[in-house]
This record gives C-alpha cells, structure tokens and sequence, in this order.
C-alpha cells in the first residue's frame, strides 16, 4: 500500500475479497483484515511508517527506480492508427486515483457481510465466456445476486461494478475472436448484457500462462478488439479494463501497450507467478517475482512496474494486484526445508482465513524472509510450505 503511494499509481486491485476472511472469525482482526489494512493507508494517500512486533526489525523500505533497456514499439497498422486518433481525441481515459478494486466471484455471503465502502471497484467474475455458445451470451446471475448488487450501489453511491469474462487464457479465445462478424456479434452481446444488468463496464481477463507460445497476430487481434469495444462503449459511457500478466516475456510478446493504454480506463497488473507444476522456483504472491526460468532478473514489482510505464501506460492506470491466499509448495528433497529449496508447486490455494487457522496450529513454523517482504509456514512432518503475506507484509508492501 505504500508502495502504491510512493508510485503514485491509480490503486490496488485486490483478489479476492472472497478469500479474506470475510467472517472474522480466524484471523483475530475482524471482518477483511487484509482489504482493510489495504484501505486504511491507500485512502490516507500518505506514506507511512510500519511498526512490526516481530521479524523484520525494519519499518521502512526503499524501492529504487531501475535504468530502463531501450527499444522499439511495433508499429501500428493504418487501421489501428486511424481508430487511435479517434478514440483518443473523442473518449478520454477516466484515469483512477488510489481506487480499490476488489475482484470476487459470486459469493451471496460476501455480499451480504462485506463492508462495500472499501471499494471503490467491484470486479464480478461468473464464468469463463467459452464455457456457453456465443449466441447464448446471456446472464446466469440470481434474482437475489443481483438484488445485492444493487443494495450495495446504494450504500456507496460511488461504486463502479464491473462484469468480468475470459479468465485463464486458452487457444479458444483467440478463435472466438479471430472471426470479424463473430467477434462483432459479441460485441453487441456484451452491451446488451452491460445495460440490461446496470454494469457500469467491462473487464477482459487477459492472463497468459507461461508456457504459450506468443503470435503476433494474436497480439494485434487483442488490440483490435479493444478498440471495436472501446468505440461501442462511447455512448453508453461504459468503462474498459484487463488483466494482464505480470511477466516480461508475455509482456512483450502479447500486449501492445501502446494501444491498450489509450482504450482501457486500467489495467490490473497480475503481478505474480502463474501455477507451474513440476517446476523449482521461488513463487510467492505481491513480491519480488523472482523466476529461474524466464529472465528472473527482470521479473519483479518494481521493474514490471517502471517498465510498463516506459510502454506508455500511465502510473494512474496501473492498478496493482494484491492477493487475499497463500500457496502451497511440496519440497522436492528430503532434509532440504529452506525458503529456496527446490519445490513443486501443488496449485493448491488456501484462503487467508485458512492460514490463519493453521497458525493456531503446533504443525507449521512461521518464517519471514526479508527479501520477498513475505511470510511463509514450514511443515517438516508433511514437507510442505505455504506462502502467503500478513496484514504486515502487506501494509511494507
């Protein structure tokens, strides 16, 4: 949170508000201890000082801005230019200031309990699109669920609610759009459903996986789309945001920043490691990225962040992911159980509510390791370790 002061960038983006322990019934810090440590410095817009009772002794960190590589940014086509100089000179960007974007599946309970002033963003993910046939675009959303939706645009008037689609990418997303009169059938759909349910727009869950192979025909069909979308939400004046991944080699080989920063109101840096099974690397949540397999040097928050700004996006309209669970990791070796041992990462996530039970527990060891700013659990007797952040790693972060 403070980290995102010192940026000056547009916000956090918090997933997901569902995992936080929403009862306050595990964590001993009430309902949404982590959202709230979260908005209690982001909403002072002012840095300031952490005092932890235990390791680290430090209450300040320095970030340092990192020298940049030159390069070159590919060029448009003449169609992407010309829609560019339109869009830009007749919808300008509405660009956030120390918002809170809070990023949650349906959930009726947290609907119900969450303190909605928290956020100003509500990021609503139902499904991922391919999952029914375009023609069927349509809502699965309750009665009730949307009831609440509304009661909670009542109680925070300034509340902008989002409708999600995509998620974790797959091949099928490229062919789903790669067809024109397909692509803009779907384009209407999604209007059509951003007005009937009074969203206020629409987020593209744009996360590639690592192991993709990159096309830069792909990467142009991604701009293309955002641009179509952009110029049908002009009148209705819908917002526009994505989620991108948070590594540099699918930064560069999937997103032409160039052009998303001009059609998309933010974007939601996912900065942290996808899942690889079977693979040894430190992955940890909102930390320092670190990789072995794809340029680790590169890969960490505050160079993603410096190096995206240098694409063209504006601080303003990065909005940086922060995670409500942890993740569990399987050691490799016997007698190996330090932070960087190898390890296979078991996709297991394990709700902050989760951890904070485990705590109570005499079965895990809690370590902290400075250089991640995070926390981790260490189970010899099973050989596993979780990582995740407290409302102190957080509030450093």
């Amino acid at each position: 949170a403070n980290y995102v002061i010192e940026q000056n960038l547009g916000g956090v983006m918090i997933w997901a508000a569902d995992l936080d322990d929403f009862s306050g019934k595990f964590c001993n810090n009430g309902r949404y201890p982590l959202m709230n440590a979260v908005a209690n410095i982001i909403r002072t817009g002012q840095i300031q000082p952490i005092y932890i009772s235990t390791r680290p002794t430090s209450t300040s960190r320095t970030y340092s801005t990192i020298k940049m590589t030159k390069f070159t940014l590919p060029l448009q086509s003449n169609a992407l230019s010309s829609w560019t100089s339109w869009l830009t000179r007749s919808s300008p960007i509405n660009i956030l200031s120390q918002s809170i974007v809070c990023m949650t599946r349906i959930n009726p309970v947290l609907f119900n309990s969450v303190n909605i002033n928290l956020c100003s963003h509500l990021i609503i993910i139902e499904r991922d699109l391919l999952s029914i046939d375009i023609d069927l675009f349509q809502s699965t959303l309750s009665l009730d669920i949307l009831k609440q939706l509304k009661v909670m645009k009542r109680k925070n008037e300034n509340l902008k609610i989002f409708y999600s689609i995509l998620g974790q990418w797959n091949s099928k997303h490229f062919d789903l759009l790669r067809n024109d009169q397909q692509r803009q059938k779907l384009n209407k759909k999604i209007e059509q459903y951003l007005t009937n349910y009074t969203f206020d727009g629409l987020d593209i869950d744009w996360n590639i996986q690592v192991d993709q192979i990159p096309s830069l025909t792909d990467k142009h069909l991604l701009s293309t789309w955002l641009l179509e979308l952009r110029y049908l939400f002009v009148a209705n004046k819908y917002s526009l945001s994505i989620g991108i991944s948070g590594e540099k080699h699918i930064i560069d080989s999937y997103y032409d920043f160039n052009i998303i920063s001009k059609m998309v109101d933010f974007i939601r840096l996912m900065a942290f490691d996808w899942t690889r099974i079977n693979e040894t690397s430190l992955t940890n949540r909102v930390n320092s990225l670190e990789n072995q397999r794809y340029n680790y040097q590169f890969n960490y928050i505050n160079w993603l962040i410096n190096y995206i700004k240098i694409l063209g996006v504006s601080s303003k309209q990065i909005s940086l992911s922060i995670q409500t669970y942890g993740r569990l990791f399987e050691f490799i070796y016997q007698n190996q159980y330090l932070i960087r041992s190898s390890r296979i990462d078991s996709s297991k996530i394990l709700p902050y509510s989760h951890i904070c039970k485990l705590l109570k527990t005499k079965d895990f060891i809690q370590e902290y390791d400075n250089k991640t700013s995070s926390s981790y659990l260490f189970n010899f007797k099973t050989k596993q370790l979780i990582s995740f952040d407290t409302i102190d790693d957080i509030q450093i972060k």
